[in-house]
């Protein structure tokens, strides 16, 4: 956020002086889902960095996940490169990223590729 003020440099003298900041306000805490693998690793990582949280795990096995995946995707065809977020594992979700890679790649998206997976 940035905002203007003027500043008093002498008698009757004032110049414009620019401020930015950042609001910060208090974590309220949250819950977080995740595979039991990753409980030790995300408590360890919250406490670094003293961020109130609480883990739980969730158990995904293929009969219970959905048919279907979902993928958000941007193509930058200027600078050839591809950016994909999987924001719903389904049991597609192989299929469903090869076939975005295999369209990336006929779409221009030759220099680089990125996967997000957070």
């Amino acid at each position: 956020m940035r905002y203007s003020t003027a500043r008093r440099l002498s008698e009757g003298t004032w110049k414009p002086k620019e401020a930015v900041f950042r609001l910060m306000d208090e974590d309220p805490g949250e819950w977080v889902w995740c595979h039991p693998e990753l409980i030790d690793f995300l408590e360890s990582e919250y406490e670094r960095l003293h961020l109130p949280r609480e883990v739980r795990a969730i158990k995904i096995s293929d009969a219970s996940r959905s048919g279907f995946s979902v993928i958000s995707s941007q193509l930058d065809v200027p600078r050839k490169v591809a950016n994909l977020k999987p924001a719903f594992s389904g049991r597609d979700i192989e299929k469903n990223l090869a076939s975005h890679l295999s369209l990336f790649k006929m779409d221009g998206a030759k220099k680089e590729i990125n996967i997000s997976l957070h």
